[in-house]
């Protein structure tokens, strides 16, 4: 891995958070920092930091999800669901049961229970 790659390696987290309303994919991920290639940068993304870049692309969600509904547990969910980058309150319930194993309700009630 050359200098200017490592620092993109670097950059990509603080990237993906700052744009998870508009990476929807790792294609997109790897399109906002500059790579024409999705395989060179999924390669390289998992070398510098052992994971794939879609298990951190969800994993990154999961946890703005969570800070949501931490710092206003009023939101909707559609509203969440935009600001996270997903297309709904639909995708917002299959990301959460697919890869949380709970509904919004749940996860509300959780956060906002263990907050008291």
């Amino acid at each position: 891995m050359n200098d200017r790659d490592l620092q993109r390696m670097e950059e990509a987290t603080t990237i993906l958070i700052g744009n998870l309303q508009h990476i929807h994919t790792v294609s997109d991920w790897a399109e906002r920092l500059g790579y024409n290639s999705v395989t060179k940068f999924t390669r390289q993304f998992k070398h510098y930091s052992g994971l794939t870049p879609g298990r951190v692309i969800r994993y990154i969600r999961l946890v703005c999800i969570m800070e949501l509904i931490a710092y206003d547990p009023d939101l909707t969910g559609y509203e969440i669901a935009l600001k996270v980058g997903l297309a709904d309150e639909k995708a917002l319930y299959d990301f959460l049961t697919n890869h949380n194993n709970s509904t919004l309700s749940q996860l509300k009630k959780t956060i906002t229970s263990t907050e008291k």
